[in-house]
């Protein structure tokens, strides 16, 4: 029996080709290998797919696999091809233009096996850098700084030591608990619950958001405050050169909110559709869906939904606004 666990790495690609071959040296060379690392080309130009392809072939591993899509379908499309053809039963995901810390597999890993809690997710503290220059910050959540402020942070460091990772963040607690894609690590069963049925398509840019979501309504997040991970700043993906400005852009957008919960009620819908009652009491879903969604939210998701409006119904006969549900089956 391996006592270290299996872990995979995803790296999602779309016309970034410049920046891929430092994504994957980071991810091959760690100090606990993964069992493979599969590239999901998302159907780049063809001089982009070209150049994706001479990487790979200059870098030489087999522990890489290269899959082009037949077309461009968005990054959770490309994310869980790659969940598919991946091997691990722990499944990270780097973006092209972000590296790991040498030890990222390990430690991650270490936090998934600790000796109290079975989580869905693991997610880590992330710097950023530049491309082609220096760091930039060595924070991305405000994790630390939320447990300096409430006198935590030597009882949150003596738990990492004692037990590999900082906290655990149970089902229902709410608000963004992750970093980024290249922060996550996540449990291949919790991702096959979730895999998209179709309502996830009009998500081009999204796949941390739904996969860090859906996981952690399934089994909660342990978060671990090191820096494992590196965001790439570059022209490309930012519009701010400072990080202080570019850090919460997305936050920013006025669609970031509505896209968020049009996000989660996609990976509500998937859960119903991939069978969510095999794992999990209707009482425990009603729960954790209770606390994700407001109640006009979820009532118009059993107006739309036979299927969410039948779980709510067993979840709590009395709940009025749940048993006008007369839509289609999700």
């Amino acid at each position: 029996m391996n006592n270290g666990g299996a872990c995979s790495v995803i790296i999602t690609h779309y016309n970034s080709s410049r920046f891929l071959e430092a994504s994957l040296r980071s991810a091959l060379d760690q100090t606990v290998s993964p069992v493979d690392v599969v590239v999901v080309d998302d159907h780049s130009d063809d001089a982009e797919w070209a150049a994706a392809r001479d990487c790979v072939a200059t870098i030489g591993d087999d522990r890489i696999r290269l899959i082009r899509r037949a077309s461009n379908g968005g990054q959770i499309n490309a994310m869980f091809d790659g969940v598919e053809a991946c091997s691990g039963d722990f499944i990270s995901f780097l973006d092209p233009d972000d590296i790991y810390e040498p030890d990222f597999v390990e430690v991650m890993l270490a936090a998934h096996l600790n000796p109290l809690r079975v989580a869905a997710v693991a997610t880590c503290e992330m710097g950023r850098y530049r491309v082609g220059g220096g760091v930039l910050s060595r924070t991305y959540t405000g994790f630390r700084q939320k447990a300096l402020a409430e006198n935590k942070l030597d009882v949150i460091e003596q738990h990492f030591r004692k037990y590999g990772y900082s906290k655990y963040h149970n089902p229902w607690e709410t608000g963004w608990l992750w970093s980024n894609t290249s922060g996550l690590m996540i449990r291949k069963d919790a991702l096959r619950i979730i895999r998209p049925n179709g309502l996830a398509d009009s998500f081009r840019h999204s796949g941390d958001v739904y996969c860090a979501y859906g996981a952690h309504m399934i089994g909660g997040t342990v978060f671990v405050d090191r820096v494992l991970s590196w965001r790439g700043v570059h022209d490309a993906n930012t519009a701010h050169p400072s990080a202080f400005l570019s850090g919460r852009q997305s936050a920013l957008k006025p669609s970031f909110t509505s896209e968020a919960d049009a996000v989660k009620a996609a990976v509500l819908h998937a859960l119903l559709a991939n069978g969510i009652s095999d794992y999990l009491t209707v009482q425990q879903l009603g729960e954790v869906v209770t606390t994700h969604f407001t109640r006009d939210r979820l009532g118009s998701l059993c107006a739309d939904s036979r299927a969410i409006a039948d779980m709510m119904m067993r979840f709590g006969a009395n709940l009025d606004w749940a048993k006008d549900g007369s839509g289609d089956v999700a």
